[in-house]
């Protein structure tokens, strides 16, 4: 983006005007008024009256339009640096946390990057909420940010986990043992439905 647009987007969207914004799409998205991978012009509309009902400023449905695209970039491309050898995130702080060395590497591979050495990336939580990022949840989840959990703190755990019942889609608890010499090997299981392997002599 041109310094004469980005300075446009600010000056548009600066006194709180983008979180204004970034609260609906949160607020709709838990509603499920609203799916962040498939914003549609109709969306767009209804946000931008509902922005224009705040009497703060006007804006138009390509202005809310443009504006989704610009944070949706930027979460993806916070979610980009996040995948970096040595980068981590302290959701508590909103603080990006990597050693200098780290950084340089990062920026090296995407110079865009450098915009989130200071400031981090506020809303990053929400905004995965709204484009629809896989976030960490549930009884394991932990952050990169964070340390491994003890082997008491994992017994923990895992027990919390064993309490929630059979694991999804597999029919079976988590005690349940499978002997994997009673498996008769079949073309079936082996993936090649009809092809027969020949054993090496």
């Amino acid at each position: 983006m041109a310094y004469v647009e980005v300075q446009r987007d600010h000056d548009l969207w600066a006194g709180g005007f983008e979180d204004k914004l970034i609260d609906m799409l949160y607020q709709e998205t838990l509603e499920g008024k609203l799916v962040g991978s498939k914003i549609t012009n109709r969306d767009c509309i209804r946000l931008a009256e509902r922005l224009n009902n705040l009497r703060i400023k006007r804006v138009d449905s390509s202005q809310v339009k443009g504006k989704i695209a610009r944070l949706k970039k930027i979460q993806r491309q916070f979610t980009d640096l996040m995948g970096q050898t040595g980068m981590g995130w302290n959701p508590i702080t909103k603080i990006v946390i990597g050693s200098d060395e780290h950084w340089a590497n990062a920026i090296q591979v995407r110079s865009e990057w450098k915009k989130f050495k200071n400031s981090g990336c506020g809303n990053y939580d929400v905004l995965c909420t709204i484009f629809g990022q896989a976030v960490a949840t549930g009884v394991l989840h932990f952050a990169s940010t964070q340390e491994p959990p003890s082997r008491e703190e994992e017994q923990h755990l895992e027990n919390e986990l064993r309490a929630r019942g059979p694991v999804f889609g597999t029919g079976t608890g988590l005690d349940s043992t499978i002997n994997l010499d009673a498996i008769e090997i079949t073309p079936e299981t082996q993936g090649g439905a009809g092809q027969r392997m020949n054993p090496r002599q």
